[in-house]
């Protein structure tokens, strides 16, 4: 490939003083750009200047060095790379082609080096590059494809850096894409209805694909000021990517967590309404698109109950709500409370006139799968019930009705998580995934009433089970009987048999008898 006679490597060999660059150093500057584009199916060699005539202190430079795989040309492109930086922005191509690099490098079992090599070089280059690049939904593609081969951990570090780098302001390119796209943003949320959410859904997506966490950070900050821009705001988020969403869902946690809100009113009894907004704002996002990875949120939640807090129970009460169709009743009617007491169809009559969400099977679905994959199905059950028996003597609260209110909310969820859990998962395996009533009490120190509560769905299973053993047990010895009677019959037959041919050979052994009688006298 032929490039640029100024180079990222002649920029740095000027700085250093060095008038004439060898003439490898442009190739070195764009090493990953001589990578196959298709599948990195040849091998990959990064040329490095031999620089032993511009007297190089740096020894990296004055060898030539072979990259036979792409860990080796993503470790060897690492240094030049960072200090390219977001400048990686005027070269979309080069950018491109470092992230197949990255996917080619983390898809061969890579050891600690390149998967360090890879983070770097996504956290310095990659995602500062994109930021100030001009809409490009092939770059934010390639570079999603990467993205998603990392552990939600990971991903969301990267986010929370970027992040903090643009709020920092220290560098000028990432200030100005910081303002111009909060200002796009504002622009758009002035004149945002639910008429015109196609409209400015495409434009949404638009100005999310280079800075999607300034978008969602001022998007959530009005969502929590105005509850009514809910609808049209999860309305508007169909055109988004994969990668939108991912920041989207770092973005709520980065709001659920931050210290600086107080959670509670100034009469310290209920709730806030920003925190209501955002609980709301992701049951309906969740619901809505069942795509969006949970895993983050959910573990959050455990990690909160863990802590001891339990105001995070409302999102998890309004995901269950919202993506399971599932709520806690209040205020039924006689005829109502009947129909509860019926099959589900009758108990869907009642939700259905009641306004609950309806076409919930592929949200529950995913909702399920990603609390059995993450394994955290008995942990938010024993952790919801500790906090249940433990909220009233940790809180410091004086008001007895903000205590009240923490027991029955911590009551609630956990009933209707052992609804949600009973209906979306067979028999079997909620008894795998729960532990008996007797590790409940024992191990997870559970009341008893709240441990056959929680393992009611398991319970039928375990006596199956027990009913098989024993039915296996009688079986067998039932078999045992009749071998036994079996082996009497057959020695009762036998002893018949001797008898008969003992009689049929009496006589002829009495007359062999009266023969040698008379041959004596």
């Amino acid at each position: 490939a032929a490039y640029e006679p100024i180079s990222p490597m002649s920029m740095l060999l000027r700085k250093k003083g060095i008038s004439k660059a060898a003439p490898h150093a442009t190739a070195a500057a764009t090493a990953a750009a001589a990578a196959a584009p298709d599948g990195l199916s040849t091998a990959l060699s990064i040329s490095v200047a031999d620089a032993d005539a511009a007297d190089l202190d740096e020894p990296a430079l004055s060898t030539l060095v072979q990259a036979q795989t792409p860990a080796q040309a993503v470790r060897a492109a690492l240094p030049l790379v960072s200090h390219l930086g977001l400048h990686l922005a005027a070269r979309p191509v080069l950018h491109a082609k470092l992230c197949r690099l990255c996917i080619a490098a983390l898809t061969d079992e890579p050891d600690k080096r390149t998967a360090y090599a890879v983070d770097t070089l996504t956290e310095l280059a990659l995602l500062p590059a994109l930021t100030v690049s001009k809409t490009n939904p092939g770059i934010v593609h390639e570079l999603w494809k990467l993205l998603e081969l990392m552990p939600y951990t990971a991903r969301y570090r990267l986010y929370g850096v970027l992040h903090e780098r643009l709020n920092d302001g220290s560098v000028p390119e990432l200030a100005l894409a910081r303002a111009i796209t909060a200002d796009e943003t504002k622009r758009m949320m002035r004149r945002l209805s639910k008429e015109n959410t196609k409209h400015y859904g495409r434009h949404l997506g638009k100005i999310s694909h280079s800075n999607p966490s300034i978008v969602f950070d001022t998007i959530l900050s009005q969502i929590q000021a105005y509850d009514n821009l809910i609808v049209p705001v999860v309305d508007m988020m169909k055109y988004l990517t994969p990668m939108s969403f991912d920041c989207l869902t770092f973005m709520v946690l980065s709001h659920l967590s931050s210290p600086s809100k107080s959670r509670l009113k100034e009469d310290g009894l209920n709730v806030s309404l920003w925190m209501q907004s955002l609980s709301s704002f992701c049951g309906n996002l969740y619901k809505k698109y069942p795509l969006i990875e949970l895993v983050g949120l959910l573990q959050y939640i455990t990690n909160t109950l863990k802590s001891g807090m339990s105001l995070q129970l409302l999102v998890l009460r309004d995901l269950v709500t919202k993506m399971a169709g599932i709520d806690m009743l209040e205020d039924l009617s006689a005829d109502q409370l009947e129909a509860q007491a019926g099959g589900e169809t009758l108990r869907n009559c009642v939700t259905d006139l009641l306004g609950i969400a309806r076409n919930t099977k592929k949200s529950s679905a995913r909702l399920k799968e990603a609390l059995v994959k993450q394994g955290l199905v008995a942990p938010l059950c024993i952790l919801i019930a500790r906090q249940r028996s433990a909220c009233v003597f940790l809180n410091d609260s004086q008001h007895l009705k903000q205590l009240g209110e923490l027991y029955d909310r911590c009551q609630q969820t956990l009933e209707q998580l052992q609804l949600f859990l009973s209906q979306t998962m067979s028999p079997a395996e909620y008894a795998e995934a729960m532990p008996t009533v007797g590790e409940l009490c024992a191990t997870h120190g559970l009341e008893p009433e709240v441990a056959f509560f929680i393992t009611r769905p398991a319970i039928a299973v375990q006596q199956q089970e027990v009913e098989a053993v024993e039915k296996a047990r009688k079986v067998k010895a039932d078999k045992a009987k009749a071998a036994e009677k079996a082996a009497e019959k057959a020695a009762d037959k036998a002893a018949d048999k001797a008898a008969d041919e003992a009689a049929e050979k009496a006589p002829e052994k009495a007359a062999d008898k009266a023969a040698d009688k008379a041959a004596d006298k």
